[in-house]
């Protein structure tokens, strides 16, 4: 009974700690509704408003739980599950992807890439373009990851200013949404290929199926939003938890 109860406390454990990698979320094109994506389903639950009016948007995650997304012309913060604040400036993005470390956005559309200021919503610096219209974008460790119109993957090294191809993902991707799972090593990827979630392996670059979103469009922005990482006493606790439940077995 013992080791039955050690195998629940751990797998309680564990459900908790993959309970805690974030949440996808889906900004749609023109409705200005704002979705998250069960990253095991792909199905879609409405989640507050984004503001945008027109075919174009880019979404990035932001810092405390919030989102930063294009409005087309403008940025805007939007704080799920309640509504956005416009912040303003010329952004004018597809893609949008956020740097927390150094506080700054990148944008590409129309094969253009640069920064911008996410204070202002205005454009910083233009950067070397990727050779294709790279409408879906994604950050992570120094990196600027992007989705082509023609379901090319290639990689951004900001250090350099350099872009290099990963892979190509198999299908169309116009007005793509990509967002990345560091926990998980997951991108995902949703278009107007059809109406589904895709998921593609970090390090393989192998996409497969997640699921049908319920969507008639599939066309947006995309953004993990990870949850915070337990505090080093949140975990104390949970563990003191579990052996005060063995002990308590044991007598």
């Amino acid at each position: 009974m013992k080791s039955i109860l050690s195998i629940a406390v751990l797998a309680g454990l564990a459900t908790f700690a993959s309970a805690q990698n974030g949440v996808l979320y889906y900004s749609q094109d023109s409705t200005g509704d704002l979705f998250s994506l069960d990253t095991s389903t792909g199905v879609a639950t409405l989640a507050g408003t984004t503001g945008v009016t027109s075919s174009t948007v880019g979404l990035s995650k932001g810092t405390l739980g919030d989102l930063y997304g294009t409005t087309f012309q403008n940025l805007s913060r939007i704080t799920p599950n309640s509504g956005h604040t416009v912040i303003g400036g010329n952004i004018a993005a597809e893609g949008l992807a956020y740097d927390v470390s150094t506080d700054t956005l990148y944008w590409s559309i129309n094969g253009s890439f640069g920064s911008a200021d996410p204070a202002t919503g205005n454009r910083t610096t233009t950067l070397a373009a990727p050779g294709a219209d790279y409408e879906g974008l994604t950050y992570h460790n120094g990196f600027v990851y992007g989705i082509a119109d023609g379901g090319d993957f290639s990689r951004y090294e900001i250090a350099t200013d350099t872009w290099t191809f990963l892979a190509n993902v198999g299908f169309g991707s116009d007005n793509a949404g990509l967002a990345y799972d560091a926990v998980g090593d997951t991108f995902y990827i949703t278009s107007d290929f059809d109406n589904n979630l895709y998921a593609m392996n970090g390090s393989t670059f192998v996409v497969s199926l997640v699921g049908d979103t319920g969507l008639a469009d599939a066309s947006g922005g995309l953004a993990f939003q990870a949850n915070p990482v337990p505090e080093p006493a949140t975990m104390a606790i949970l563990g003191l938890g579990a052996l005060a439940a063995l002990r308590r077995r044991k007598k």
